[in-house]
């Protein structure tokens, strides 16, 4: 997400995909109150692949001191300036200008900030701080906005609440409570409200549908992926790899890939059986708990890690969410074409 620093107030904000700054309450993305400030004085406006500042006032706007002409597109760059009403009126600058993000907004600043800061390891680091005044870098902590990835984890990877994910098929964002097996997956509209560690939360669309629309066009889906586990012969060393249009794709050996090889293999035990392929490969979530040896709950943490380091390397997948299946109280592994090595045997060619 583009940010600016309002430096009359110190704090960072986020642009909308087209932010409207003003004096009219109730219609502006940022309020200005200044009296020189026009109702709707100038916009920011996200054109791919830029961000462009349009000026709509009576009294003008200035970027880097150069009055701008009246409603013409100027291309931004990191570190603008911008004044509003006069050259030395109310100014924001520019700190990034990443394309926008849908994202979750706490109701509750002062109890997010006191909440998530520690739970989603924020640092000075982790944030846009180019140009931005000693004052205003302490606003950079604030944890009140998240930008939302395709595949989230929150409030942290260790222990999650809440998994949200974009379905780039339906063009929909969906919410999951880990704790909860049975429920389907929640959509998400604009200002729908989450509970994450007791503060509440509302999302926020914010993305250019468009944009997205073109990235799904000639995108794969995960039946058109080739998956191949190798898992040492006492079954304690699982690596998942899988391979599209001859690119291998290291997903290295990991805990949770050993519930994936379980699943796999139910999934070919079950097509050997003669179900048809939308019923292959089913299992309840009790039952894998108890063959791995852990609680559910635990169970639930690796299918979400699993599915988010998946969707993080496979971006490109439209149905990356699918590597691990779910429907109320069962899961399945999600690809339809997959090797299984133990030690240098074949054990299963699907």
């Amino acid at each position: 997400m583009a940010t600016v620093v309002h430096h009359d107030h110190n704090t960072l904000i986020y642009l909308f995909a087209c932010h409207q700054f003003g004096r009219l309450y109730y219609s502006v993305d940022t309020l200005l109150k200044a009296p020189e400030i026009s109702k709707l004085h100038a916009t920011i406006e996200w054109q791919e692949p830029h961000w462009v500042l349009r000026d709509l006032s009576s009294n003008g706007t200035w970027l880097n001191q150069q009055k701008l002409p009246p409603a013409q597109e100027v291309v931004l760059k990191p570190n603008d300036t911008i004044h509003f009403g006069r050259v030395d009126g109310e100014s924001i600058t520019v700190i990034d200008l990443n394309p926008p993000k849908d994202f979750l907004q706490a109701e509750n600043t002062n109890s997010a900030n006191h909440n998530l800061d520690s739970q989603m390891g924020l640092s000075e680091a982790s944030l846009p701080t180019a140009g931005l005044p000693e004052a205003g870098l302490k606003k950079l902590q604030d944890s009140s906005i998240i930008p939302l990835d395709d595949y989230m984890l929150l409030p942290n990877e260790a222990n999650p609440e809440v998994v949200i994910f974009h379905d780039r098929n339906l063009h929909q964002w969906f919410v999951e409570y880990s704790q909860d097996n049975h429920a389907p997956p929640i959509r998400m509209g604009d200002e729908e409200r989450i509970k994450i560690n007791q503060v509440q939360w509302v999302f926020r669309q914010n993305r250019v549908i468009e944009n997205t629309q073109e990235i799904n066009k000639n995108a794969p889906c995960i039946s058109d992926l080739s998956f191949q586990f190798n898992v040492s012969l006492d079954e304690e060393k699982v690596e998942l790899q899988f391979n599209f249009l001859n690119n291998q794709y290291d997903l290295k050996i990991r805990t949770h890939h050993y519930l994936a090889l379980l699943l796999a293999r139910y999934r070919h035990s079950d097509a050997n059986k003669g179900l048809d392929d939308s019923s292959c490969g089913w299992v309840y979530t009790e039952q894998l708990a108890s063959e791995i040896g852990v609680d559910v709950s635990h169970l639930n943490i690796q299918i979400h890690r699993a599915r988010k380091q998946f969707a993080d390397l496979a971006s490109y997948v439209i149905d990356s969410d699918h590597f691990i299946e779910r429907r109320p109280g069962e899961i399945r592994f999600g690809g339809s074409h997959f090797k299984i090595y133990k030690g240098n045997h074949l054990e299963i060619n699907h």
